[in-house]
């Protein structure tokens, strides 16, 4: 038996305004392997001011594992299909939980922006900075 799942509980920190548009990037391990999608879209909707953006295509940054090392030109390829799909929501900032796809997706970006952790954009809204 599954126990029932529970709402978000209330924030015990007080989270303070980060106004930017944050386009999010699932991460495919998180994502297909262990199903977790809205917790961190939870997370960052915690977060005041910021605006959530989800891409039209949740396609993969192929940066999993080996396989841009293994397929240097197909991951490439997709990357720069990620990130391309990432820009076109007209963020001020990207949102990815996977080192691997920070680093894929930013190495991929036609001008620069942040690519950031989700938890770096909780402590910054928890400690006021922008």
């Amino acid at each position: 038996m599954c126990p029932r799942r529970r709402a978000s509980p209330k924030p015990r920190a007080e989270r303070h305004s980060l106004p930017l548009r944050v386009a999010y990037h699932d991460a495919c391990h998180l994502a297909h392997a262990q199903q977790i999608r809205t917790q961190p879209r939870a997370l960052l909707e915690s977060i005041p001011r910021l605006e959530l953006l989800s891409p039209r295509n949740g396609s993969c940054a192929a940066a999993g594992r080996v396989y841009n090392l293994l397929e240097p030109e197909a991951a490439a390829d997709l990357g720069r299909r990620k990130a391309a799909n990432l820009m076109g929501t007209g963020p001020d900032a990207i949102a990815a939980a996977n080192p691997g796809c920070v680093i894929q997706i930013a190495q991929h970006l036609e001008h620069p922006l942040a690519v950031l952790h989700p938890i770096e954009l909780l402590a910054r809204s928890l400690r006021g900075e922008r």
